[in-house]
Order: C-alpha cells, then sequence, then structure tokens
C-alpha cells in the first residue's frame, strides 16, 4: 500500500496494523511529509508499548538506493534494531567500465 493509504489505516483504524508482521518502506531516502510523519509514527509503535500498542508486534523494514543507515539507526534507536542489512546493487556505468579497462590493462 502507499505511504498515503497506510497513514489513512493509522488515522482511522490503527487497530488494524495488529495483523500485520512486516512493514516495508522503500525509498525513505526521498524524505516526503507522507513517508517522515509515517516513519514518526512507526517509531512512537515501536518503542512505546502500553495497553493499546500491546498487539502490535511487526518488524519495520526501511529500503533504499541511496540510504544513510547510521542516520536512521540512530533515530530508531539501535538497541531496537535487530540487523542492519546493507548491500551494495548500484554501480555506476563509469566506475564500471573504468574497472574493466583497468583490467583489461592489467592483463595486457
Amino acid at each position: 500500500m502507499t505511504t498515503g493509504i497506510f497513514l489513512m489505516r493509522l488515522v482511522n483504524n490503527p487497530d488494524s496494523l495488529a495483523k500485520y508482521t512486516h512493514i516495508i518502506m522503500d525509498e525513505v531516502h526521498e524524505r516526503d511529509l507522507d513517508t517522515d510523519f509515517s516513519l514518526v509514527v512507526l517509531k512512537h509503535l515501536l518503542g512505546n508499548k502500553d495497553e493499546r500498542t500491546s498487539m502490535l508486534n511487526f518488524k519495520l523494514v526501511l529500503m533504499s538506493a541511496t540510504f544513510n543507515t547510521k542516520l536512521f539507526a540512530d533515530y530508531f534507536s539501535r538497541s531496537s534494531i535487530a540487523n542492519i542489512e546493507s548491500i551494495q546493487v548500484y554501480e555506476g556505468v563509469e566506475e564500471k567500465y573504468r574497472k574493466e579497462e583497468e583490467e583489461l590493462k592489467l592483463k595486457l
């Protein structure tokens, strides 16, 4: 679902989150109002376990192509973070061809 629909669900029926085991937010580096507000609410839900939120037990997965893991880890408190996995999946075209040229030169 989009962040807009997610926020509508939070406002209109926050108990509906109890059926989710994972919440995945993609492109969190874009930092729009909906995403930022969603992150604030999720941080609150993960950090404050009172009788109203005790039935919420989900894992939050944040994804981004250009992700400052330290910034988000510090925001969510490292004590509540089970794992930070950083995968370098994008390599710029220019760097890729430069490396290939260098490897070719070494072989010659």
